[in-house]
C-alpha cells in the first residue's frame, strides 16, 4: 500500500509565494524520505501530476519518475499493466536504491489525485495567497479526470 503524507504545520513565505510542511510516503508501513521529511507539497505534487498525467495515455508499460524538491530523493517507477514497481532513490548514495516495492499502479494514482484535491482544500481555508503552482495544481487535477486515470 503507498500513502501520501503531509501535515497541517505550513509554513508560507512571502518572498517566494511557497508552501512548505513536512510531507512524506509511506509504502508497506516504510516511510520515504523520512517521516519527519519537509517539502514543497504543492510543488511536488504538480510535478507527479504531470507524470502521471503525460504517461496515462501513452502505454500501460512505461516509465516515469516521481521527484521531491527537497534534497537527493526520488522515486523510479515502472509501470507493468496494473503493476507499479517503485524504486526509492538517494542520490547522495550514487543513485542506491533505499528500497523497492511493487504496488498497485491505480493505488499510487489515486492516492495522488486524493492527496492533491485535499491539500487545495486545506490551503483554500487558510490566509496564504497567492500560493505559487496551486492554479497548476488546480488544472491538473481537472485535467486529471479528461484523463481517466483515476
Amino acid at each position: 500500500m503507498f500513502s501520501i503524507k503531509y501535515l497541517d504545520d505550513f509554513e508560507y513565505s512571502k518572498i517566494s509565494k511557497n508552501i512548505y510542511s513536512t510531507f512524506y510516503v509511506e509504502c508497506k508501513e516504510v516511510a520515504y524520505p523520512d517521516n519527519q521529511w519537509t517539502d514543497f507539497p504543492v510543488a511536488v505534487l504538480s510535478m507527479w501530476c504531470e507524470n502521471i498525467i503525460s504517461k496515462s495515455n501513452i502505454s500501460i508499460y512505461n516509465k516515469f519518475e516521481l521527484f521531491f524538491m527537497d534534497g537527493p530523493f526520488s522515486i523510479e517507477c515502472e509501470r507493468n499493466a496494473d503493476k507499479l514497481i517503485m524504486k526509492f532513490i538517494n542520490t547522495r548514495k550514487k543513485g542506491k536504491t533505499h528500497d523497492e516495492n511493487i504496488v498497485s499502479y491505480y493505488n499510487v494514482v489515486n492516492e495522488i489525485y486524493e492527496a492533491s484535491v485535499g491539500l487545495i482544500k486545506k490551503l483554500e481555508k487558510t490566509e496564504f495567497k497567492p500560493i505559487n503552482d496551486m492554479d497548476k495544481l488546480k488544472g491538473l487535477v481537472k485535467k486529471w479526470m479528461c484523463f481517466k486515470v483515476v
